[in-house]
């Protein structure tokens, strides 16, 4: 299997879901053609711990979760806004 990972950034996870980009990523990784997709906002956008969980299980993703927090100044600043504003 290929080592390809596609970064899925700047959108949350229902929009990604109801435009069909799971979907189309879950086909992609079914013919073997990437590992899996690498998320960070997404995981400001819901439940955390169900995204994971439905990326994994319902789309057969491989997930890598790039939360920021050891990037440039600004972004995990942006980040940990996030993070403490969310209720995950």
């Amino acid at each position: 299997m290929t080592e390809i990972i596609v970064a899925v950034d700047g959108i949350s996870y229902q929009r990604a879901k109801e435009k069909g980009i799971l979907a189309l990523l879950a086909k992609t990784r079914e013919q073997k053609l990437i590992w899996g997709i690498k998320i960070n906002d997404m995981l400001y956008s819901g439940n955390v711990s169900q995204i994971l969980t439905s990326l994994r299980d319902d789309f057969g993703l491989g997930v890598m979760a790039d939360v920021k927090l050891h990037d440039i100044p600004t972004t995990m600043e942006n980040s940990i806004t996030k993070l403490v504003g969310s209720r995950c």
